[in-house]
């Protein structure tokens, strides 16, 4: 088996990298991340360095990783600020790190992309072993794993790697029967407030119109994409996708793209963008958010956002912050492990202040409805755990 590294995803041709793509997860798809690299969205101007893995036998791909070389921490999600100061403090720089995520898109899915045929743990142990190698060569501060599933977290843990539990908010289709059945579940204030907000939208004779990729015309791409970079400018930030991207990721992948525009007479106001996972039937099973909902008042915010919830949805996995701005309609699950780390012995001595196997570096209080939409009751703060394993690094 030879492991190479790619310094961009076209030197993997996109059918074999889709291949050991599990569960149809569009972010992860070989067209999702060559759009980002092809329109400088992922590239060296954003902090983003494409450093992919690809392992061979022969000329089959049996194994992969989206991988880059970071000299900032600007759309991770992750906000290891604390980190980088600790460095800082030792004066070592945190900076260039290597990064195993997909851009701009805090979604759970794989990291490692392993074929079936061959044992796991030898292929994760093969791109586990070239990351580090590649770290040394780079003169890498750190490697990291962001937002991996459950069965890739086991691995990770079994490997040796430091394991950061997070709590991420989803929205779960729990087989309501309508609208209604959904909003029976919140409480009589959250009822009160969605209701209204959903009259006032009808009120304003606003007219939702829901597209997949392949019906989206160039200019309703266009107009999107101003309408995603309004909100960045507004708080003096920068807009990292573009109309190209859009446009590319439309053709590529069809209907798995999906775009809600919200019209005031013949002109769209507003607009949601989401990348979803298909069934064979091309119902919408499962679906990331993946650019902000830009409007002109809440009540169109609201309205775009209740429109790509449909019925056929069973889980939304949100931008952050997304259960701050939607309240009661994003559940909590119980706090897994969002990252997987191998860091320089001298942080972990840092990080790893009492013994046993497992402590907490944050105490947090974490008062929950487990499976249910947030209460006014319930409170949410931050939670940060790391494992005391075996320096990798």
């Amino acid at each position: 088996m030879r492991v190479e590294v790619c310094t961009t995803i076209d030197d993997v041709p996109a059918e074999q990298w889709d291949r050991l793509v599990k569960g149809n997860n569009p972010f992860l798809h070989h067209a999702f991340l060559a759009a980002l690299e092809h329109n400088n969205c992922a590239s060296p101007t954003f902090g983003w360095r494409p450093m992919h893995l690809a392992a061979w036998e022969g000329k089959q791909l049996v194994a992969a990783m989206p991988l880059y070389l970071k000299d900032n921490s600007y759309g991770e999600f992750v906000f290891d600020h604390a980190w980088a100061q600790a460095y800082q403090r030792q004066s070592l720089s945190y900076y260039p790190k290597l990064v195993s995520s997909i851009p701009y898109a805090p979604a759970t899915g794989q990291r490692m992309l392993l074929a079936d045929e061959l044992p796991a743990a030898e292929l994760s142990r093969a791109l586990l072993d070239k990351a580090i190698e590649v770290a040394g060569e780079v003169d890498a501060s750190s490697l990291h794993w962001l937002f991996i599933d459950e069965e890739e977290s086991r691995l990770h843990h079994s490997m040796g790697l430091m394991l950061r539990n997070d709590v991420q908010f989803h929205w779960h289709n729990r087989d309501y029967a309508d609208f209604d059945a959904f909003l029976a579940e919140l409480n009589a204030k959250r009822r009160k407030n969605i209701r209204r907000e959903r009259r006032l939208v009808a009120e304003s004779g606003l007219r939702l119109q829901l597209y997949h990729g392949d019906e989206v015309d160039d200019a309703d791409w266009e107009l999107f994409a101003r309408m995603y970079e309004v909100p960045f400018e507004q708080r003096y930030s920068l807009p990292t996708l573009n109309s190209g991207f859009f446009k590319e990721t439309a053709k590529a992948m069809g209907r798995q793209v999906i775009l809600v525009l919200a019209y005031d007479g013949d002109e769209a106001v507003a607009g949601a963008g989401c990348y979803a996972v298909m069934t064979p039937s091309t119902a919408a099973t499962g679906a990331a958010s993946r650019s902000m909902t830009t409007s002109t008042s809440k009540p169109v915010s609201t309205k775009v956002s209740n429109t790509v919830l449909p019925t056929a949805l069973n889980i939304l996995n949100p931008a952050p912050r997304a259960s701050t701005k939607s309240g009661a309609d994003f559940c909590p699950p119980a706090p897994t492990p969002a990252t997987g780390s191998a860091i320089p012995s001298f942080l972990r001595r840092l990080l790893i202040f009492s013994s046993g196997n497992r402590r907490p570096l944050m105490t947090t209080r974490l008062s929950l409805r487990r499976g249910r939409p947030i209460g006014k009751d319930d409170r949410v703060f931050p939670t940060l755990w790391f494992s005391r394993n075996q320096d990798i690094v």
